[in-house]
C-alpha cells in the first residue's frame, strides 16, 4: 500500500459521511433528471400513444435495462479494478484498465447491435409481444438498437468520470440530455406525430448522450485515465477480469430483465392484455424510482470509496461506508415507499391519462407488487459493495436472489393456485427473502473487517 497515493485523494482521507453524500448527492441529481425524463416518457406514451404504447414499453423494457446491464458488466468491472490499484498507487495499471474497457464496450455493443436489428420481430415475440403489440414493440427496437453502442460506451465513461473524483461531470453529461431528451420526445408525439419511435428516440439521446463525458478524458491535464495505442490491442487476460468483477451488476441488472420476460408472458397467458400496459407503468416507470433513482444512486457512491479504501487496506473506512449508505438507502426507499402509496392515484393516473379501468387496475396490481420493494433492494446495494471488493460469489449470489432465486420459482408456482394474483404476490415475497440473506451476509461481513481491522 502506498500511504503517498491514499493521502493524495480524497477517497482515503475524507469523511466518509461527506464522501458518501457527496458522490451519492452527484449520482442522485444526474439519475433524478433522468428519473425526470422516465416520467416524461410515461406520460407521453401514457397520454399521446395510450394502451398500446404502453404495452409496448412492457415489452420493451427489458432491452432498456439489458443495454444499461451490459455498461455496467464492463464499466463497474473495470472501475472497480482500476479503484483497488489506484488505492496501492499502481496508476498504469490502473489506468490500463480505462483503456482497455473503452475498446472492448465498443466491440461487443456494435456485435449486439448488428445481432439485434437483424433478429427484431423474433426478439419482441420472445420478449411476450402478441397482436398490434408486435409491430408497436418491433418500431421501437428498430430505433433502439441504433444507439445501443453509444448507450453501452456511455456507461462506461460515466463510471471512469467519477472514480477520477469528478463525479459532477458526470452528473452534468446525465442531466443535460435528459432535458434535451423530454422535449424532443415532447414534439415528436404531440407534435410531429411519430408514435412510438419517439420514445425509442428519447432513450438513445438521453443515455446515450453519456458517451460525450469522453471528451473529458480527451482535454483533461489532470485525470490518470488516457487511451494509448497499446489499448488498440484488447488484453483477453484484463477482459477476463472485467467481465469477472462486473458480472455481479450485470446479473443484478440483467434479472430484471428475466424477470420482466417471464412476468409479460404470465399475465399474457393468465391475465389480460390490460395487466401487461398495467405492468409496463409500475415496472418501466414506478419501479425505476427504486431500482435505478435510489438504490444505484447509493450504490454508485458507496462504491469508489469502498474500492479504493479496500485497496488501500483501511478496512475501518470500508465497514464505516457499509453501515452508513444501508442507513441512507433503508431510510430514503421506506419514506418514497409511503409517499408512493399516499399519492397512488394521483400517480397513475398521470400516466395513464383518461383510462379509468386501467388506473383502478395499476393501482390495485401496485399494492401487491411493491409493497415491501424498499426491503428487497437492499440486496442491490449490498451486491454493489461485495462487487466493489471483487468478492464476486457473495455479489453474485445478492444480485440474484431477488429477481432469479426467489421470484422466479414463485412465479412459476403461485399463478397456477391463485391466478394472476399469484404474478403479483410473488415479489414482495421475494423481496423479503432476498433482504434476509443480504442482511446475513453484511452481519458477517462487518465481523470479518472488525478482524482485518486488528490485525
Amino acid at each position: 500500500m502506498s500511504q503517498e497515493a491514499v493521502v493524495d485523494r480524497e477517497l482515503g482521507n475524507g469523511n466518509i459521511k461527506s464522501l458518501l453524500l457527496k458522490y451519492s448527492i452527484a449520482a442522485l441529481i444526474g439519475q433524478g433528471l433522468q428519473m425526470c425524463q422516465i416520467t416524461g416518457d410515461g406520460f407521453f406514451v401514457g397520454n399521446g400513444i395510450g394502451e398500446i404504447g404502453l404495452a409496448t414499453i412492457s415489452i420493451i423494457y427489458p432491452l432498456l435495462v439489458f443495454a444499461l446491464a451490459t455498461g455496467s458488466l464492463i464499466g463497474i468491472g473495470a472501475t472497480s479494478l482500476a479503484a483497488i490499484h489506484l488505492g496501492k498507487g499502481e496508476l498504469e495499471k490502473a489506468r490500463s484498465y480505462f483503456g482497455q474497457s473503452i475498446w472492448y464496450a465498443l466491440i461487443l455493443s456494435l456485435v449486439i447491435m448488428i445481432l439485434g436489428l437483424t433478429n427484431v420481430e423474433s426478439i419482441v415475440t420472445f420478449f411476450g409481444a402478441s397482436g398490434d403489440v408486435i409491430q408497436s414493440a418491433s418500431a421501437y427496437a428498430s430505433v433502439f438498437f441504433y444507439g445501443f453502442p453509444f448507450v453501452v460506451v456511455g456507461c462506461v465513461f460515466y463510471f471512469f468520470v467519477r472514480l477520477d473524483e469528478q463525479p459532477f461531470i458526470g452528473t452534468l453529461a446525465l442531466t443535460v440530455p435528459a432535458v434535451v431528451a423530454i422535449i424532443v420526445e415532447y414534439i415528436l408525439i404531440f407534435k410531429l406525430d411519430m408514435g412510438i419511435a419517439s420514445s425509442a428516440i428519447s432513450f438513445n439521446l438521453c443515455v446515450g448522450s453519456w458517451s460525450l463525458i469522453g471528451l473529458y478524458f480527451l482535454i483533461s491535464r489532470k485525470t490518470v485515465f488516457k487511451m494509448k495505442l497499446s489499448d488498440f490491442m484488447l488484453d483477453f487476460r484484463k477482459i477476463k477480469e472485467i467481465n469477472k468483477t462486473g458480472f455481479a451488476a450485470f446479473i443484478v441488472q440483467a434479472a430484471f430483465c428475466v424477470v420482466a420476460i417471464v412476468i409479460n408472458n404470465l399475465l399474457g397467458k393468465y391475465g389480460e392484455p390490460m395487466d401487461i400496459a398495467s405492468f409496463g407503468i409500475i415496472n418501466a416507470y414506478l419501479l425505476y424510482i427504486f431500482s435505478i433513482f435510489v438504490t444505484l444512486g447509493f450504490t454508485l457512491g458507496l462504491q469508489p470509496i469502498v474500492s479504493f479504501n479496500y485497496g488501500a487496506g483501511q478496512f475501518a473506512r470500508v465497514r464505516e461506508a457499509l453501515t452508513v449508505s444501508i442507513k441512507q438507502t433503508v431510510g430514503t426507499m421506506a419514506v418514497l415507499t409511503v409517499l408512493l402509496f399516499a399519492f397512488q392515484h394521483q400517480v397513475v393516473s398521470f400516466f395513464v391519462g383518461d383510462a379509468p379501468d386501467l388506473i383502478a387496475a395499476t393501482e390495485a396490481n401496485m399494492k401487491i407488487y411493491l409493497l415491501l420493494f424498499a426491503l428487497g433492494g437492499i440486496s442491490f446495494l449490498v451486491s454493489g459493495y461485495f462487487q466493489a471488493i471483487e468478492h464476486n460469489g457473495k455479489a453474485i449470489l445478492n444480485g440474484c436472489t431477488r429477481n432469479v432465486i426467489f421470484v422466479i420459482p414463485l412465479l412459476l408456482i403461485l399463478p397456477k393456485y391463485i391466478g394472476v394474483k399469484g404474478i403479483w404476490a410473488a415479489q414482495p415475497i421475494a423481496d423479503l427473502l432476498a433482504f434476509a440473506v443480504a442482511m446475513f451476509l453484511v452481519y458477517k461481513e462487518i465481523n470479518r473487517l472488525k478482524q482485518l481491522e486488528n490485525e
